[in-house]
């Protein structure tokens, strides 16, 4: 059972993160108590500020699968795990190395700090193992969606084989964001013939009007006026010659 969006399972991602958050609580209080009775040691107060750490996000991780899984992909918790993991094994190597001495002791014989150091000891490995753990876990999740979403299209990536029903060529249904096969259509070894080639047609030119010339005028000379022939009077007996005009003496 994983919740909408998460690769992680409920039953163990709960079980592994509520241990968690639970020995972070008794940490917490333990580191604390020691560190007012152990004022010179540094290793409680870091044993205190790992916890805290660790209720925040191993709580906030709890939390974002029920409200936003994405924030629970395998890369993230890894970041996350790597990062407390670090912080525990760091608080579990000071505090043993600084209450060495107390811890050689086989009876506290009823006192109050000698147990607190023991069992915050406890804790601290518990704590050590848990993301250790998770931290594995991680790895292993991301390592399988990166192996499934790798896997070719129309193969199965849980099985590794390819489907009935990719190999008739229907569609299949597959996970991890693959996509079914599809059947190719049988080629031919009839030659295509080359397309024709497409020759632009060329615009058709119109013969132009020409302007109409005209023929060059002559100039010719007005013809001559024609007079009517005035009539001569006849005379008998001849021709007669005109009469001279009489000079008058004075």
């Amino acid at each position: 059972m994983t919740a909408g969006g998460s690769v992680w399972p409920f039953i163990p991602f709960m079980a592994l993160r509520g241990a968690q958050v639970f020995f972070a609580i008794i940490v917490l209080g333990l580191s604390g108590y020691v560190g007012g009775k152990a004022d010179d040691f540094w290793s409680p107060w870091f044993c205190l500020v790992t916890a805290i750490l660790t209720l925040i996000l191993s709580g906030g991780l709890i939390a974002a699968y029920f409200v936003a899984p994405a924030f629970t992909a395998p890369l993230i918790t890894i970041g996350i795990d790597a990062f407390l993991f670090l912080f525990w094994i760091i608080s579990l190597g000071g505090f043993a190395d600084q209450f060495s001495y107390i811890l050689d002791i086989d009876n506290c014989g009823g006192n109050n700090i000698c147990g607190s150091i023991k069992g915050n000891t406890a804790m601290l490995v518990f704590e050590f193992l848990l993301f250790l753990g998770t931290l594995g876990f991680s790895g292993w999740l991301f390592f399988r969606e990166r192996r499934g979403t790798a896997a070719p299209a129309g193969a199965n990536p849980e099985g590794g084989h390819v489907s009935a029903g990719a190999i008739g060529g229907a569609p299949v249904a597959t996970s991890h964001g693959t996509y079914p096969m599809q059947q190719q259509p049988p080629v031919s070894n009839t030659p295509v013939p080359p397309p024709a080639e497409y020759h632009q047609q060329q615009p058709v030119a119109y013969p132009q009007e020409s302007q109409y010339q005209y023929p060059p005028q002559t100039q010719s000379p007005p013809p001559p006026q024609q007079y009517p022939e005035m009539p001569i009077p006849e005379q008998h007996g001849g021709y007669s010659q005109p009469q001279q005009p009489q000079h008058y003496q004075q």
